[in-house]
């Protein structure tokens, strides 16, 4: 797909589970096409790589958010 035909510049982007397998797959992908990415997962290190590989591959921004979306008093103490 030409990256003209899907364009994201200016665009955020939430993806959970973020920090391996398809998650960090999308995020990178989604970073590819230009938006910048916000990315969530409970495992803090594997997350602060994932935020690092995509930043080295891409010039989008890219923020994090360790959290377990099931337990939503997490949610917003980590907001």
């Amino acid at each position: 797909m030409k990256k003209e035909l899907f364009n994201l510049s200016s665009k955020t982007a939430l993806v959970t589970g973020a920090n391996r397998g398809i998650g960090l797959a999308i995020a990178q992908k989604l970073a590819q096409y230009g938006a910048d990415i916000a990315i969530t997962a409970r495992n803090k290190e594997q997350l602060e790589k994932a935020k690092r590989k995509i930043e080295s591959n891409t010039d989008q921004k890219v923020w994090t958010f360790s959290f377990d979306l099931e337990n939503t008093k997490q949610i917003h103490s980590s907001l």
